[in-house]
């Protein structure tokens, strides 16, 4: 299975809204280094990163879109090439 990076933020607070328009269209996804930036090693570690399989990415850019995560610019950067 493919992951494609989908957010990074440095604070975990940050990725909360990214998490809830996630889970509330069912779209998995893995969430690495964590744990990290909550001791204060985030920036060390690139951030917090939330990955999505490869086949669910045009899924979550349209959703992270709908909940205005996300610009319509940012959308349409982020898709093209994949629809």
């Amino acid at each position: 299975m493919e992951r494609i990076l989908i957010y990074t933020g440095n604070f975990y607070a940050d990725t909360i809204q990214v998490r809830r328009t996630l889970e509330s269209r069912d779209i998995h996804f893995f969430v690495e280094d964590e744990h990290a930036a909550a001791l204060g090693y985030g920036a060390a570690t690139g951030g917090i990163k939330i990955f999505v399989r490869k086949e669910d990415f045009t899924k979550a850019v349209k959703a992270f879109l709908a909940d205005q995560v996300i610009s319509e610019e940012e959308a349409q950067a982020a898709l093209e090439g994949w629809e």
